[in-house]
């Protein structure tokens, strides 16, 4: 009996896995986040329309709704709220203890 329930919850284990990997691929070709293959996104949070302009760096940052980060532009430890526009060749740093908040 046991042996039964043992496998019956690894194949029920294992169709979740599967669902949930389906359900985030669908959603991410829904999701319309743009970001230039040169640009440099680490440890990062990013919403939905989200615009990054090339050269950018973004690390460590949660990047609210339609956002755009432009040229060249270097932000570290920021949390940018929905509709903000960080203008090019902008570089805004903070420490990970006390990150800066943007609106």
């Amino acid at each position: 009996m046991d042996y039964i329930f043992l496998m019956n919850l690894k194949l029920l284990f294992h169709l979740t896995i599967k669902f949930y990997f389906y359900f985030y691929l669908n959603n991410l070709k829904e999701m319309q986040i743009k970001y230039l293959f040169t640009s440099i996104v680490k440890n990062s949070v990013i919403f939905r329309n989200v615009k990054i302009q090339k050269n950018a760096v973004v690390e460590n940052c949660i990047i609210g709704d339609n956002s755009i980060v432009e040229e060249g532009v270097h932000l570290k430890n920021i949390i940018l709220e929905a509709d903000c526009r960080i203008s090019r060749d902008t570089t805004l740093i903070s420490s990970p203890e006390n990150p800066m908040i943007i609106s």
